[in-house]
């Protein structure tokens, strides 16, 4: 299996439940902003950008 490179951001308590935030194809991550202030006081938050979105680079071919 593969590596693949994604940016992501990971905020919140580092010992409390996780939730996953993945935003809508053509978006980034910054779309979570004003849900991730909420969320992060309570629990970590994760979230990232689709390949070839924001900070993800793009696919190479076949990958």
């Amino acid at each position: 299996m593969r590596s693949v490179e994604v940016h992501h951001e990971l905020t919140g308590p580092s010992d409390s439940p996780v939730v996953v935030l993945a935003g809508p194809l053509g978006s980034t991550l910054e779309i979570w902003k004003p849900l991730v202030e909420a969320l992060a006081e309570r629990c970590g938050v994760l979230r990232y950008d689709h390949r070839g979105h924001g900070r993800s680079p793009v696919p190479t071919s076949g990958s």
